[in-house]
């Protein structure tokens, strides 16, 4: 499941588990419903996709390559013919990975320090050659809610900045920046950000200054295994020391100390001479690909998906931020691949009247960018798919009741689980519309019915904790039986699903401060480079982005001052605002620059 919605995510859904902590005693007992051959089954499948061989099945790793080949064979073991054309898979390029080249370096009068020894690219930085004077810029931090700008009445303009990690007085519980909790002012990204709009050139990062030398020597690890976009201006972190090297007359410490105990910034100019700097990255694309495969039938189309990928060594959304551990993703979502895989062997041998789609997605962990892709490049018409069935995290039931989300997407769809749910051996929760963090989002915003089926969550989601020892297969075997049953119910062909229109329920930020605030959009994460701005993938009704006469295929390239060139100048933007403020957007359509007045609202889940 992806990681940007997910604690809202779990919020939402926790609540509907408390009544289920033991097995409904309405149900049909455990002897009439085992299948040992179909719960053998599912554990070899998980087992193979959630060993440490598969890496995590983490992009541009072989352990996803291999993943995807056993999926691949399994549709062929089981008789199902292959999704496009002759072939089970669908390839397509993802940008992926970053690496520092030897041209990065900083000049300063006759010094010149080099990477890896003085300094270290972030991998959110632009590629870029860049002399100029050095102004020290506090936290970088512009925060009118708390009062404090690192900005104010300093001219940045065609600068370098210095600026720290974190954020003021962070270890002091009664810290005006919401004590010693993080707020978001402390991303590195919205920091860069906020220098870029601010007009600096480029930006130098160092730690808090401390006293321990050897934590003064640390230069942060290069995270490879992301999906880096630049954010626009070059970014270099640096040691304490390197910053004595370069400014002798400026005390890092002394500045840092003024700022915590006064909770005001200390910015200032530090450079005697302009220094140059350099920052050069290699950015790779790698091939991913989605399974897919086929049960011929009618024209009308029924999708049953899961996604295969998953966060490798601790990609972007781990739970444990750097680090290396491989995230074998046994119930996220290697128990959903299981689950599909054996319906489609059912199915094969009874077949329904619709045609039926397997299909395994990838690169689901970094913006659903495997079923965005999917949709977009579809072996038929995708407005002939009646419905898409997701299974996202399945493996891990407690009690027997299951979450259905999407309930909302189809009129019918409420019915026709419930009269699944009373044959079946499971209980269910169902709520919501058809947005969500996982890849049913895809669907919906097509003007498909979804559902997103879902077991319990747990404290190891996104951890390396979540292995194959901690799932439970007779749940699963509950699971199944279910949506053998569902899928029956709506291939009927006089089932018809009346597709809605839905909001997601509105949330609040983490800090306790206001509301979010929100447009509306959904940004397609499968755009190329090439793109400067952010392309919709979709827009919600009744959104101000609708409201504002956005369309999918339009461009975000502005919002009020702030130019857009990429995903995080747009958080960035949407992080400036709160609900109800009047925002001027730029964006183009068909190659012209259009421009419309929007009122923001509070966010809601599932969109920006």
């Amino acid at each position: 499941m992806r990681n940007y919605l997910s604690l809202s995510t779990l919020v939402f859904i926790l609540p509907l588990f408390l009544s289920c902590a033991s097995n409904s005693p309405n149900k049909k007992t455990d002897s009439r419903l085992s299948d040992d051959s179909l719960v053998d089954r599912m554990h070899d499948h998980i087992a193979f996709l959630a060993d440490d061989a598969q890496e995590g099945r983490g992009i541009g790793t072989e352990g996803l390559e291999r993943s995807a080949d056993y999926i691949a064979d399994k549709f062929s073991e089981y008789g199902l013919m292959p999704l496009f054309s002759d072939s089970y898979t669908q390839p397509f390029p993802i940008n992926w990975g970053v690496a520092p080249l030897p041209e990065t370096w900083i000049v300063s009068n006759e010094d010149t320090l080099t990477l890896g020894e003085d300094l270290m690219p972030a991998g959110f930085s632009s590629d870029g050659v860049i002399s100029a004077d050095v102004v020290f810029a506090g936290y970088g931090i512009t925060a009118p809610e708390y009062g404090y700008d690192d900005y104010d009445d300093l001219d940045v303009e065609g600068k370098i900045l210095l600026i720290l990690e974190d954020e003021p007085a962070m270890n002091n519980p009664d810290s005006k920046f919401e004590g010693t909790l993080i707020t978001q002012y402390a991303d590195l990204r919205t920091k860069a950000i906020n220098a870029k709009v601010h007009g600096a050139a480029g930006v130098l990062v160092t730690k808090r200054a401390v006293t321990d030398d050897e934590l003064i020597d640390d230069l942060p690890e290069l995270h490879t295994r992301e999906p880096f976009q630049d954010v626009g201006i070059p970014v270099l972190f640096v040691k304490n020391q390197t910053v004595k090297k370069l400014f002798s007359r400026f005390n890092l410490e002394n500045a840092q100390r003024s700022i915590n105990l006064n909770e005001s910034p200390r910015s200032m100019p530090i450079s005697e001479t302009p220094i140059e700097m350099k920052t050069t990255l290699r950015r790779e694309a790698v091939e991913v690909k989605n399974i897919g495969a086929m049960i011929p039938g009618e024209d009308e189309i029924v999708v049953i998906g899961a996604h295969y990928d998953h966060l490798g060594y601790g990609q972007q959304g781990s739970r444990l931020p750097g680090s290396n551990q491989i995230h074998n993703g046994a119930d996220d979502n290697a128990s959903g691949v299981a689950l599909m895989l054996e319906l489609a062997k059912y199915f094969m041998n009874n077949p329904v009247n619709p045609t039926l789609w397997f299909v395994a997605f990838t690169a689901e962990e970094v913006g659903l960018a495997g079923s965005s892709w999917f949709v977009d490049h579809s072996p038929a018409d995708i407005a002939d798919a009646k419905f898409m069935l997701n299974f996202d995290m399945v493996g891990r039931l407690e009690g027997r009741k299951i979450s259905l989300l999407g309930i909302e997407s189809a009129k019918e769809l409420r019915t026709l689980a419930e009269r699944s749910v009373d044959v079946g051996p499971v209980e269910a929760a169902m709520a919501g519309g058809g947005y969500g963090s996982s890849d049913q989002t895809s669907f919906y915003i097509k003007g498909i019915p979804v559902l997103h089926v879902l077991a319990t969550p747990h404290a190891d989601y996104h951890t390396p904790e979540d292995d194959v020892e901690k799932i439970n297969l007779k749940g699963m075997e509950w699971i199944y039986k279910f949506a053998m049953i569902f899928i029956k119910e709506i291939a009927e062909p006089e089932i018809t699903l009346t597709y809605q229109e839905s909001k997601a329920p509105p949330t609040t930020s983490p800090s306790g401060r206001g509301d979010r605030p929100s447009l509306g959009t959904i940004p397609d994460f499968t755009q190329p480079d090439s793109i400067r701005g952010v392309r919709l993938q979709g827009v919600r009704p009744g959104t101000p982005a609708s409201d504002a006469g956005l369309k999918a295929g339009d461009i975000l390239v502005g919002m009020d001052d702030i130019v857009i060139d990429n995903i995080y100048d747009f958080v960035f933007a949407l992080k400036s605002h709160k609900p109800g403020d009047e925002v001027e957007l730029w964006f183009t359509r068909d190659g012209m620059k259009l421009n419309s007045i929007a009122v923001l609202k509070e966010a809601g889940e599932g969109h920006r």
